[in-house]
C-alpha cells in the first residue's frame, strides 16, 4: 500500500509544483485552470483513495489487534483463576492436615487425662511431642508428678497415723 501512495502522491507533487511554477511565472489564470483540470483532479482523487484505503487498512489491523488483545487478556484471566483454584485447594488440604494434626494430639491429651481421671493412677505420663502441644503435655506430666506425690505422701501421713504414728 505504502508503494502504491508514494506512486500516486508523485504526479499530484509534480501537479502542484507545475501549478506553483505557473503562479511564480505570472500564470495565475493558466495555474488555475491546470490544477482545476480534469487530468489533475483525477490525479488527487487517485491518490486520496489509495490514502483511503491504507486508512482502511489501518484501521483492520487495529480492530484484529483489539480481538487478539481481548483473547489474550480472557486467556490470562482464565489461567489466573485456574491457579488461584488450584492454590486455594492446596491451602485447604494444608489447612485441613493442620487441623488433623491438633485434632489429633488433643484427642490423644483428652484420652491420656480421661484415663488418669478414671483410674486414678497418677503416675501415667503424656508422651513428649515435637508440635505445640508439648507444653500442654509437660505441664499435665508435671501435674501429674506433683499429685503422685501429694498422693504418697498423704497416704505415707494416713499408714502412720494408722500405726499410732502421729508424730508426722
Amino acid at each position: 500500500l505504502l508503494a502504491t501512495i508514494q506512486k500516486s502522491r508523485t504526479p499530484v507533487s509534480q501537479s502542484n509544483d507545475k501549478a506553483i511554477a505557473m503562479v511564480k511565472a505570472g500564470q495565475v489564470d493558466e495555474a488555475a485552470k491546470y490544477i482545476t483540470s480534469i487530468e489533475v483532479r483525477d490525479l488527487g482523487r487517485a491518490y486520496r483513495a489509495d490514502l483511503q484505503a491504507l486508512v482502511d487498512f489501518q484501521k483492520e489491523l487495529a480492530k484484529v489487534s483489539s480481538i487478539e488483545g481481548k483473547e489474550n487478556s480472557n486467556s490470562a484471566n482464565m489461567w489466573m483463576l485456574i491457579i488461584s483454584v488450584l492454590a486455594i485447594g492446596i491451602l485447604i488440604g494444608i489447612a485441613l492436615m493442620v487441623i488433623r494434626s491438633v485434632s489429633g494430639a488433643i484427642t490423644q491429651i483428652v484420652g491420656s487425662v480421661t484415663q488418669v481421671a478414671s483410674t486414678m493412677k497418677f503416675n501415667t505420663r503424656l508422651p513428649v511431642r515435637n508440635d505445640e502441644l508439648n507444653a500442654v503435655s509437660q505441664s499435665l506430666n508435671s501435674m501429674l508428678g506433683s499429685l503422685e506425690t501429694a498422693v504418697a505422701d498423704s497416704n505415707k501421713v494416713i499408714g502412720a497415723i494408722a500405726q499410732g504414728d502421729f508424730s508426722q
